[in-house]
């Protein structure tokens, strides 16, 4: 079985080909890394491609470690059709089926709608949802805070490079001097204009590296009702345990 090999981690995986695969993909379950290819696809494509997603397979393989770890400790929330997921401040219903699909599939229209292959067993299929829907939430966050980190720099005419989504412990969020965000990923639980102050807060911080009257000042002039989106953070305290 070949394997991926990412510093001193090495990672099996098995090869598929599939007359009905148009692209190359892979899936990442508890137990197997399988790549899905076309029939014709050289293995020399076929190990090129797997190359440039390790670290993609990695991230995902650790996710869904981390997740094993904690549905043993039953702290998770159950994966099943009627749970409900904290999206943008509310609780989304979420219905999940079973299909002759290939890979996860996450649709979102007034809830969520989780299709998952037939062939994943039954005992593998909450802790493949929680890790596909895990990435597709930070996903949505990370396209949310661009837009309104991209719109605050340009009013204050202020480098920006780039949103990270992370989990670090105890901050919402953080600034580098040379311009990156890093935003706690359960931020997606809490209403945008929740989301919206805490990225103006560390745009500010592009400005002032401090919490003076100065920056105070600079973040009310774009948004004079920041002292209720901070509170209603501090409130709720929104988080995961997917």
């Amino acid at each position: 079985m070949p394997e991926l090999a990412i510093g001193k981690t090495r990672i099996p995986y098995e090869i598929r080909h599939s007359n009905k695969a148009t692209r190359k993909r892979i899936i990442v379950t508890p137990n197997l890394v399988e790549v899905i290819t076309p029939a014709n696809a050289s293995d020399a494509d076929i190990i090129a491609f797997v190359q440039k997603k390790r670290r993609w397979v990695y991230d995902k393989k650790e996710e869904m470690r981390d997740r094993l770890a904690r549905f043993e400790q039953d702290t998770y929330i159950h994966l099943r059709s009627g749970a409900k997921i904290p999206f943008r401040g509310r609780n989304m219903r979420l219905r999940v089926a079973r299909t002759n699909t290939d890979t996860i599939e996450i649709h979102y229209q007034n809830g969520f709608h989780i299709t998952v292959p037939k062939r994943i067993p039954e005992a593998q299929v909450e802790s493949c949802v929680g890790l596909e829907l895990t990435f597709w939430l930070k996903d949505r966050l990370k396209e949310d805070a661009r837009h309104m980190a991209k719109r605050y720099c340009q009013t204050f005419e202020l480098k920006y490079q780039g949103i990270r989504i992370g989990a670090p412990e105890k901050l919402w969020a953080s600034c580098t001097k040379k311009g990156i965000i890093t935003l706690n990923w359960h931020l997606i639980a809490a209403p945008k204009p929740v989301l919206e102050y805490v990225v103006l807060h560390e745009a500010c911080h592009l400005k002032y590296r401090n919490h003076s009257k100065e920056f105070w000042v600079l973040l009310a002039s774009q948004m004079p009702d920041f002292s209720a989106r901070k509170k209603w953070l501090e409130n709720m305290n929104p988080s995961y345990a997917l």
